[in-house]
Order: C-alpha cells, then sequence, then structure tokens
C-alpha cells in the first residue's frame, strides 16, 4: 500500500492503482471533469417589450393588436370602399392619411392614438405624405389643415412647432 501523493501531503492510503486516496481521487476527477466542460450557452434574454409598443397607460401592445385595431377604426369611419381624399378634394384616396405618422406615435408612446379616428382621414399618396411632413409649404394648400394642426397641436407640441414654429 502507497500513502496518497497529494501536493498539501495526506496520510491516508491510495486506492487501487492510482496515485491517491479516495477523497482526492474524486476532487481530481471532478476538477477534470469541470474543466473538459464547456459553459452552457445559457439562451439569449429577450429584451421586456421587445416587438411591443407602449401606450400612454402604460399597456403594452403588440404590432398584430394594432393592425386589428386600426383595421376596425377603418371599417367603421369608411363605410364605402371608394371616398374622395379630404386633403385636396380632388384626388380619390387610397387609403388612410395619418395626421400624425403611426412611427412617431409609437416612438412618444401614444400607440394608441393609431387607431384613434381623429388623429387619420381618407387621403391620397400625396396628401399623405404631405401631412406627415413638415418641411416645405405644401402642406398649408391642405383643405383640412387647420383640424390637421389642431390634433397635432393637442397630442405632439414638437411636432405643432415643426409646422408653424410658434
Amino acid at each position: 500500500m502507497k500513502i496518497c501523493q497529494w501536493p498539501d501531503g495526506c496520510d491516508n492510503y491510495c486506492e487501487g492503482n492510482t496515485h491517491y486516496c479516495g477523497t482526492h481521487n474524486y476532487q481530481l476527477r471532478k476538477s477534470m471533469r469541470i474543466s473538459m466542460k464547456e459553459p452552457k450557452k445559457k439562451a439569449p434574454l429577450k429584451k421586456y417589450g421587445e416587438n411591443t409598443f407602449l401606450c400612454s397607460n402604460g399597456i403594452r401592445v403588440k404590432q398584430i393588436f394594432i393592425d386589428h385595431k386600426r383595421s376596425e377604426s377603418y371599417k367603421l369611419i369608411y363605410p364605402q370602399q371608394t371616398m374622395m381624399c379630404v386633403g385636396c378634394g380632388i384626388n380619390q384616396a387610397h387609403g388612410s392619411a395619418h395626421i400624425i405618422s403611426q412611427s412617431r406615435l409609437k416612438k412618444l408612446g401614444l400607440t394608441e392614438l393609431i387607431w384613434n379616428p381623429e388623429l387619420f382621414f381618407p387621403g391620397c399618396i400625396i396628401c399623405n405624405s404631405v401631412i406627415e411632413n413638415p418641411k416645405g409649404d405644401a402642406w398649408r394648400k391642405l383643405l383640412n389643415i387647420e383640424e390637421c394642426l389642431r390634433v397635432i397641436e393637442k397630442y405632439d407640441p414638437e411636432l405643432h412647432y415643426k409646422f408653424v414654429g410658434d
């Protein structure tokens, strides 16, 4: 029987054909298993609110919910499919012109206003791009500009300032 050859010194006898006692054999095997194993890869943590948008009441909603609510609003407001553009009164409306862009409402945490009928009107492509862009003077020619400016001032004073500069 040989005495354990552990570096710190041990007075126990070796086990079998090894150079270490039972306790140190176990510690050696355990340290070898740990050093040989690669650390487990953890699944990336999902960020809170990923793919969701904040409403003013603190609730977060997904894009599919926004699409559903907006579609319901459109059906209530537009009972007929063909309508004239409210912005110019000349062209046929190709959809809805949002007075404050949907992406801006999401950034402001006012997502619930996307489906609020107060913030959109039947509009052609031209009027839609004009109302969402305060640069230039084209927006001044809209027939419903007073209503649009009132809504913008109510919900987004910063954007209102970009339009009128007061």
